[in-house]
């Protein structure tokens, strides 16, 4: 017997906590969000919701019932009432139906989960400890999951619908596969498969010998494309071990073949179908890689422009800009009220000035992986100025308040960096407010702020020339000459195995060589032959008639 059951037996009826998780599904409403609601309040200063294996259950009126089970056999059909007062369901239920209209949120998750008080999260009370025993997310009753079937009623007051277990939805058949004989209707090489052998047999089960393909002509530096040089259309570049070309086509579009394709279909293409006389791709000085449509002049942005990498001038941080609306300089979060600011520069500075008029330094250090330039980092010295915080400012209860705070950032010193940065680039000077910040934890409505910083933009300087190159895996890359400081890729799946293909084939002597199966019974037992590992067909692996006969 677990310890929630054991629990049960002696403790209140009130200390059972019942929880309610609501989750939509992508393909019939339009979202894969998820909700999580509690009929209750919590103990701190500040009700509202449950914290439950790190979960935030929001505090709402919610009724449900009908989950108890007959001795008749038929299944529990519960229904949910859900306040309705601030109109936040018929929100959800409006978003819902124009993605799936008449959706009602048919078919979504409700879960049931119940567990006892002294198995909550810490974050339920104002200490950070629950006082009643030790949180626990695996100490629960087990859990119930149902289906919305239909929305009973809808008005100001609440939304009910009722519920139905995955056995009770409509049209649902056991088993779901129908059974065919002869026939496996499972993918081929995927999970349930099982097999992950070589590529020896065609579909019709036929044995393959294979070879490598034929490689395209490789000329030395046909592989890259330098800084100032052009692609006109009709143009190729072959990767050095001969595998992939890549095609400035008439159409407008860049495709990346992969050798002896029988399909002729591209390995890779982006661009095409646009009106133009010629096409041209450039390897400009400024790093940037682009494809133009040379029936307008190059300076003719956008209609020259069929793609472009967006990779020009992409270097080393020459400048730092304040950014400033409106004559007012822009802070981090842009939202937060005024006076706010003062969190990012009292974590730079450490404590807060004595008067206004002040001036120092602070130096600090930001690290960050950009999802486009990678890893980098900057430091910089800010210069610093004080100013008088309003009347009755919220801080004046903090032991840290004096009435000061450093808000005006006069210039800064880039000292160091590494990495790469984009010219014009909007970049936050971000950090994480310590608990001790007189700004972060004691605002009357915004609460905690966690996190605070300046905006910049940022200019470039000594940025190298650049090249573009189809690598031997068949991937794109933008880089400097020497391979390194990579600020662009296509993001091709690599092939780091030979392109092979079929030498032994009648009439097909080029077939690309590929795993197929005829996914007949027959076919399968040439690929799980009886002295294999597998010693056979696997059991329970083919859902076909043909085998119980």
């Amino acid at each position: 017997m677990s310890q929630i059951f054991e629990e049960l037996l002696n403790s209140s009826p009130f200390a059972v906590i019942e929880l309610f998780e609501l989750e939509l599904f992508e393909k019939i409403h339009g979202s894969s969000e998820e909700y999580y609601f509690y009929n209750g309040v919590n103990k701190k200063d500040t009700p509202g919701s449950i914290v439950f294996d790190g979960k935030s259950y929001t505090g709402i009126a919610i009724e449900a019932d009908g989950f108890e089970f007959k001795g008749d056999g038929t299944l529990p059909r519960p229904t949910v009432r859900v306040s309705n007062v601030l109109g936040s369901m018929s929100a959800l239920l409006l978003g819902v139906n124009v993605f799936n209209f008449g959706n009602d949120l048919n078919g979504a998750k409700f879960t049931r989960v119940r567990t006892l008080s002294r198995f909550l999260d810490g974050a339920n009370w104002q200490n950070g400890v629950n006082p009643y025993g030790t949180p626990n997310a695996n100490e629960t009753m087990p859990k119930e999951v149902f289906y919305v079937d239909r929305k009973v009623n809808e008005n100001r007051d609440f939304v009910e619908f009722e519920l139905v277990s995955s056995f009770d939805l409509t049209n649902v058949k056991a088993p779901r596969r129908q059974v065919l004989s002869n026939l496996c209707q499972w993918e081929y090489k995927g999970k349930e498969c099982g097999y992950t052998g070589p590529n020896e047999f065609t579909a019709g089960g036929e044995s393959i010998t294979s070879v490598a393909a034929t490689n395209f002509v490789y000329t030395s530096g046909s592989d890259v494309l330098s800084a100032g040089s052009t692609l006109q259309e009709g143009d190729s570049m072959v990767s050095s071990n001969g595998w992939f070309k890549l095609v400035v086509e008439s159409d407008g579009a860049l495709n990346v073949f992969i050798k002896n394709d029988p399909t002729g279909e591209p390995h890779w293409r982006v661009g095409g179908s646009t009106d133009g006389d010629n096409f041209s791709l450039v390897m400009q000085n400024d790093g940037n890689l682009v494809l133009y449509n040379d029936k307008y002049p190059k300076t003719q942005y956008p209609e020259s422009v069929v793609w472009a990498t967006g990779t020009d001038r992409v270097g080393q941080i020459s400048s730092l800009t304040r950014l400033i609306t409106d004559g007012v300089d822009e802070w981090y979060p842009p939202d937060v009220q005024q006076g706010r600011s003062g969190g990012f520069t009292w974590e730079l500075k450490g404590s807060s000035p004595s008067a206004a008029g002040q001036t120092t330094t602070a130096t600090k250090n930001f690290t960050e992986n950009h999802p486009e330039w990678g890893s980098r980092s900057v430091n910089i010295t800010f210069n610093l100025t004080s100013v008088a915080l309003p009347e009755g400012h919220y801080t004046q209860g903090n032991t840290n308040y004096t009435g000061f705070g450093w808000n005006t950032i006069t210039g800064i010193t880039i000292n160091s960096q590494t990495g790469l940065w984009k010219n014009d680039e909007n970049w936050i000077a971000k950090v994480d407010l310590s608990s001790g910040n007189p700004f972060r934890s004691n605002h009357p409505t915004e609460g905690t702020l966690q996190e605070a910083g300046a905006a910049y933009k940022v200019a470039t300087t000594g940025f190298a020339s650049k090249q573009f190159k189809l690598q031997t895996d068949g991937n794109l890359v933008v880089s400097d000459t020497d391979g390194s400081d990579i600020v662009w890729t296509a993001g091709i799946p690599v092939t780091t195995s030979e392109p092979q293909v079929a030498s032994n084939i009648a009439n097909t002597p080029s077939v690309q060589v590929s795993g197929v199966c005829g996914k007949r019974i027959s076919d399968c037992r040439l690929r799980f032959p009886a002295g294999d590992a597998h010693g056979g067909l696997p059991f329970g692996s083919f859902p076909a008639a043909g085998g119980l006969r």
